[in-house]
């Protein structure tokens, strides 16, 4: 059977309460640096600094997602693309792993030639920390969609003869 050309898009309803939640903490950080919670001290204000600049990044980039309406990830049976990374060929692929870090579950994608890709800063940084820069995470997708993609690349890994490892992880051992 034939994997078929599917494409999947992050649950809205996911990224617009993790935008919430990035602005109350931009506005907790708010708080802290103009001195609206008693006893402020330097540090508390250095931390609403550091709150309004990460979760101002994250919600900023909650935002573009919300906006965005391109699929999230979309599998054919010559490749798979997640994002807006390059295509990832079946042939291109030697392994993959499905990990479980903190009850968060992740495909990962290893391929034979990694300098054929132009790679982003994160995906540098996920090649340094756990070996690959191509990855799956389910937490912006609905229920169905993840067993639904976990089905199709499954299929895919048998036509493809593809070495599929299956293991829990956690943050302790996270090089495996």
């Amino acid at each position: 059977m034939a994997v078929e050309c599917c494409k999947f898009y992050p649950n809205k309803k996911k990224i617009v309460l993790y935008f919430f939640i990035s602005i109350i903490f931009v506005l907790i950080g708010i708080g802290a640096v103009n001195n609206f919670f008693p006893n402020i001290t330097k540090s508390d204000i250095f931390v609403g600094y550091c709150c309004i600049l990460f979760f101002g990044l994250c919600s900023t980039i909650y935002l573009s997602k919300l906006l965005n309406s391109e699929a999230y990830i979309e599998i054919t049976p010559l490749y798979i693309k997640i994002g807006n990374w390059d295509k990832l060929l079946w042939t291109d692929i030697i392994n993959i792993r499905e990990i479980e870090i903190r009850k968060q579950e992740f495909l990962y994608f290893y391929v034979k030639d990694i300098k054929k890709f132009k790679l982003t800063i994160i995906q540098k940084l996920n090649q340094f920390l756990m070996g690959s820069p191509f990855y799956i995470t389910f937490s912006l997708l609905g229920k169905s969609d993840c067993r639904k993609i976990k089905c199709l690349v499954k299929e895919a890994i048998a036509e493809n003869k593809l070495i599929f490892a299956d293991y829990q992880s956690n943050t302790s051992n996270m090089q495996q």
